[in-house]
């Protein structure tokens, strides 16, 4: 009779008769308890939880922890096991279909919570099949798998409502009648650079080269157009300037290009200078030379305005000492 009673008494209450069990544990069981609580939520809340071998490992802890003695840790671990199943719901019923064997242990589990004293979990825990259940007949009422998307040409028939009429695309307006636009300005397509000028933006050259070609472009041009005003396009001078422009330098930068990218900076090829002397030399040279034909170009400018300047003078004005000198002798 004693016997009897004794079991009725501990199958009523159930953290009683655990807390018993083994009391000589005491702290240690609580200890084991929050450790096991912890490695439950680390399960749920990460990539883990999808594997159901190792959610049933940190239900298994759980369930083992409360039966040594720590019976409260069934309450926490229910709550997030009832999240985590929450958080699955949201993904749809093909999200469970994919994962059938983890939503089996996640029921298992809620079921030995519940046996172990967290009963609460029963109402919401019956909420989440409802909704899911409902969720997959509202999919199956309307065609297909739980999830499966029907497509949009299907919808009449598939419902049993009335098909829908084609659209009448109207009729294009003819081109007389349409409302006139303003033209829109179509940015011009920019060309790019020849010549000498391309060689400005080749990032092969070193950056102390391509200075120098930008300065030979500019010297050569200045003194083309000075020659050009002066009425000099066919003589000696133009025809160098020419040369330098659109042949000489050039002519230099190619055969720089020429050679090996690893060893034109760092092979020396006269003495010890390396293809990048020797490039930044020639095109030095070839600055010098535009720069003595701007001057060339600007003395036999200044010549004729000295010669205008004279006649002016002559005309309107004063004869300087040494025009007068210069105009007796």
């Amino acid at each position: 009779m004693k016997s009897a009673c004794t079991m009725t008494v501990c199958h009523e209450l159930p953290d009683a008769c655990r807390g018993n069990a083994m009391p000589e544990l005491g702290w240690v069981v609580q200890l084991l308890g929050a450790l096991a609580t912890a490695h439950f939520a680390s399960t749920v809340f990460s990539g883990r939880g999808r594997d159901f071998t190792l959610l049933a490992l940190a239900s298994g802890l759980v369930v083992l922890t409360s039966l040594l003695g720590a019976g409260w840790v069934v309450h926490p671990a229910a709550g997030m096991l009832l999240a985590f199943l929450i958080g699955w719901m949201d993904g749809g019923t093909r999200r469970w279909e994919r994962h059938l064997p983890m939503l089996g242990v996640a029921l298992l589990s809620a079921a030995a919570f519940m046996f172990l004293g967290a009963g609460w979990l029963q109402f919401p825990l019956a909420v989440i099949l409802i909704i899911t259940a409902f969720s997959s007949l509202t999919n199956l009422g309307r065609g297909g798998k739980p999830g499966a998307s029907r497509p949009p040409s299907e919808l009449p028939e598939m419902t049993g409502g009335t098909p829908v009429p084609p659209v009448r695309v109207p009729e294009a307006v003819p081109v007389e009648q349409r409302a006139s636009r303003p033209p829109t300005t179509q940015p011009a397509a920019s060309v790019p650079p020849s010549g000498l000028a391309a060689l400005h933006h080749d990032e092969r050259l070193p950056a102390e080269a391509r200075a120098l070609l930008v300065a030979i472009d500019y010297r050569t041009a200045e003194a083309l157009r000075a020659l050009t005003a002066q009425g000099q396009t066919g003589t000696q001078a133009a025809y160098e300037a020419r040369a330098i422009h659109d042949e000489y330098a050039p002519a230099a930068v190619q055969a720089y290009l020429k050679l090996p990218p690893t060893r034109a900076d760092s092979t020396p090829i006269e003495g010890q200078k390396t293809g990048r002397d020797l490039l930044v030399e020639q095109l030095e040279l070839l600055l010098n030379a535009a720069q003595n034909l701007v001057e060339a170009s600007t003395q036999a400018g200044g010549q004729e305005l000295l010669s205008n300047g004279r006649f002016l003078r002559e005309k309107f004005g004063q004869v300087s000492p040494e025009e007068q000198d210069l105009k007796l002798k």
